[in-house]
């Protein structure tokens, strides 16, 4: 499939790191199952990405001219707190909203370029290491589904979910350094990589937390 992305904001100063996150990740991929292009007249469909928290009623998303013309084929790409329901997309926060109408699918976040990155996790993305665990998950228990994540038991040893409640508090301004504490915790069987309370490594998918 023909795929074309682009941020929603397409001025000179515009925020574009979602977008560049995916065109990464796509050049990863072990299966080049789509195909990026580079206009949406050649597309068969349109990711709109980079929505932004300051512009709750869409602005941006109504005037973006790939928008107006391909309404038809085009999807957003959002990791806002609260997404609109302007058009069909994945997100990775919906609401449980009785008038989402079922435009959105739960996704995750995706930074791949971002200056908000785990420095702990970067400092070991590039190195050679057998990877033994299928996810891991490093939090604080700041929510009620997290309550419900830590007390499962997933009776199988390649998943690591680790509670850093006691030691770590990521608005807590307090504390010493509280953007760049390192936990320290194993994060697989071997004890190979590094950890920290925003998030650990993994052989499938890791989860990034505050």
């Amino acid at each position: 499939m023909r795929v074309f992305v682009t941020p929603c904001d397409t001025s000179d100063m515009s925020w574009d790191h979602d977008c560049l996150s995916i065109k990464r990740v796509a050049a990863l991929a072990d299966r080049q199952v789509h195909d990026l292009v580079p206009s949406a007249d050649e597309a068969e469909i349109v990711i709109v990405t980079d929505l932004r928290r300051d512009d709750p009623f869409g602005r941006l998303v109504r005037e973006n001219s790939v928008v107006t013309r391909y309404p038809e084929k085009t999807f957003v790409c959002c990791r806002t707190d609260r997404p609109i329901g302007l058009l069909p997309g994945v997100s990775a926060s919906p609401p449980r909203d009785r008038f989402g109408l079922g435009r959105y699918r739960t996704g995750f976040y995706l930074s791949a370029v971002s200056e908000w990155r785990n420095p702990f996790v970067s400092a070991k993305a590039h190195e050679q290491v057998d990877k033994d665990l299928l996810f891991s998950f490093v939090g604080r228990n700041s929510s009620p589904v997290r309550t419900r994540l830590f007390a499962h038991d997933f009776g199988r040893p390649d998943i690591v979910v680790t509670n850093v409640s006691s030691s770590y508090n990521r608005w807590d301004r307090t504390s010493p350094d509280t953007t760049t504490t390192n936990v320290g915790l194993s994060t697989s069987r071997s004890d190979r990589g590094s950890s920290s309370a925003h998030g650990a490594g993994g052989r499938r998918a890791s989860a990034c937390s505050r």
